[in-house]
């Protein structure tokens, strides 16, 4: 199963799950993916993947023939190593390592901010042009 951002990376996932979460002050949409440790894959290059908004605008969970999108999910709230149990009636019970990995949405009161400062940003540009003539 595979991760593909919009930047066309892409990484190993074993879960997706997408569900709400309180963070700096609002809950919002999150969506957490387990993933393998593969020495390949270091969580120093996924953060520095993931943390900019313009990679993460479109995430694209592959699953063999089962495709599902995901549209803006801009914020990096975490990424770790976590431990989680293998189940596996033939082995012995164990641990193993994964990376965990949330990225939460914006909510609608930040994409009006964010929508605001860009009229603004225009606006100030248009009046500069006005001034000059």
């Amino acid at each position: 199963m595979e991760v593909n951002l919009a930047n066309k990376s892409s990484f190993n996932y074993d879960r997706a799950i997408e569900g709400e979460e309180y963070f700096n002050g609002s809950n919002r949409r999150v969506l957490t993916l387990e993933c393998p440790k593969e020495k390949e894959t270091s969580i120093d290059s996924l953060h520095s993947v993931l943390s900019s908004e313009a990679n993460t605008k479109t995430i694209t969970l592959t699953n063999g023939e089962i495709t599902n999108a995901f549209d803006d999910y801009v914020i990096l709230l975490s990424i770790g190593i976590k431990k989680r149990f293998v189940e596996d009636p033939d082995l012995p019970p164990a641990e193993e390592d994964y990376i965990e990995i949330k990225l939460g949405k914006k909510t609608y009161f930040e994409k009006q901010q964010v929508e605001q400062a860009e009229r603004l940003t225009v606006l100030e540009r248009q009046l500069n042009t006005l001034l000059k003539k």
